[in-house]
């Protein structure tokens, strides 16, 4: 089987064994969807030209230093040794969770490539899942695959990934609400209802995570010594919630598909609409699992201020549930009756997933990111015992008549 390899500059790895020409072609004139946009654009026409000649200038810059460190590797200075080893070509790769994802940008395609140590049941997992949400017009498509050499390649989709803007840069005159409302919430409604929803008692299915964390190593000694200083307050917040939930009363809990990264970093402007990437952690979880995490993001990149976000719930959820009771009037009821049980499982949710990804992610600092969280889950919870108003309370008056329906159909339709 053929070797390639890629060195490494800056934060991703660039093929030695491609063709300078169709290098430059790609660092300099290749629109490129890993290339992030995190500043705004500016709203009056005058400020965009120069804001937007700068943005080019930097790009150009950096995509020029990093072509002229290509050359010098590929004809000069020889790493070929300490240089990463993958068995299949791309123009360049990036590391990802379990592996490697290698960009084909001639032929238009991701391949992900599972690391050596990655078992066969986790390859398999990923896989399938995979195929399920390629059914979805939003998700790249799943074009071929080989469990035994453990890689699968899918569509690359080109666009603009833009975490400030996660819907289409251009238009600032559409509100937090509205960009909600238009193009997020048909993506959640339809991972929601892409499988059959499943009810769970709320008792049984914390006793179920809570047996996941205490079965890993986790919170052991060996990886408590590593990463000393995050999981003490980790392990206490996540205790203490689980407690919480527990004093509740026990009643079940709709569990649904979804995507487990649901964040404006995985979501990609195209010309038309909005794609989102990423999948690997899509699963079954509680059923405001995605809407929290693709508010609860914006506060982690320090983009809004955590009382901002209190403001953006509240405005977005009353649409989000009336939305939902368009096609099922019990799990709107469930979420709005349940608020507060819901998003406390939201926490656990999340904290577990990114533990588990811990274990097997050297590339990120996620006991980092996941104090992160923390810090915003109780900012979070902090405005809401000083008298801020929930965006839902104990019997939310969902129950709206069929003349209000029409209306919100309606609006839909347009």
């Amino acid at each position: 089987m053929p070797e390639y390899k890629y060195v490494k500059i800056n934060d991703r790895y660039y093929c030695l064994q491609q063709n300078p020409v169709i290098l430059a072609w790609i660092v300099f004139l290749k629109k490129s969807t890993l290339d992030i946009v995190y500043r705004p654009y500016p709203r009056k026409i005058a400020h965009k030209i120069p804001f937007l000649l700068q943005r080019k200038w930097r790009a150009f810059r950096h995509n020029f230093f990093v072509y002229l460190a290509l050359i010098r590797y590929k004809y000069i200075q020889n790493i070929s040794k300490s240089a990463l080893t993958l068995p299949l070509y791309g123009q360049m790769c990036k590391a990802a969770h379990q592996g490697y994802k290698i960009f084909d940008f001639r032929r238009n395609v991701v391949i992900k490539v599972f690391g050596p140590n990655i078992d066969k049941k986790s390859v398999i997992k990923e896989i399938d899942i995979l195929k399920i949400v390629s059914q979805m017009d939003f998700a790249p498509s799943l074009r071929k695959w080989d469990i035994e050499k453990q890689w699968y390649e899918e569509d690359y989709i080109e666009g603009y990934l833009d975490v400030d803007h996660s819907y289409k840069p251009a238009d600032d005159s559409i509100t937090v609400r509205d960009k909600f409302c238009h193009f997020i919430t048909p993506c959640i409604e339809k991972l929601i209802f892409l499988q059959a929803p499943m009810t769970v008692n709320i008792k049984k299915y914390l006793n179920d995570i809570t047996d996941v964390v205490e079965n890993s190593s986790i919170f052991q000694q060996d990886f408590v010594k590593i990463n000393n200083k995050e999981i003490p307050e980790i392990n206490k917040f996540f205790r203490a919630t689980i407690e919480q939930l527990r004093a509740e009363r026990n009643c079940p809990v709709y569990l649904v598909f979804t995507h487990g990264d649901f964040c404006s970093a995985n979501i990609i402007n195209t010309k038309d609409t909005i794609k989102i990437l990423d999948w690997e952690h899509a699963a079954y979880r509680s059923a405001l699992f995605d809407f929290y995490s693709y508010f609860f993001y914006r506060p982690y990149r320090n983009k809004i201020s955590v009382h901002d976000l209190v403001l953006e719930i509240n405005e977005a959820f009353p649409f989000f549930i009336s939305k939902l009771s368009l096609k099922s009037r019990e799990i709107s009821e469930s979420i709005s009756s349940l608020g507060s049980i819901y998003r406390l499982l939201y926490y656990i949710e999340r904290i577990n997933m990114l533990l588990e990804r811990a274990m097997t992610d050297t590339n990120l600092d996620v006991m980092g990111k996941i104090s992160i969280y923390i810090d915003v889950y109780r900012k979070y919870e902090e405005f809401l015992a000083q008298g801020y108003p929930e965006a839902y309370t104990e019997g939310f008056p969902l129950l709206i008549n069929d003349n209000e329906k029409n209306k919100i159909h309606a609006k839909l339709v347009e």
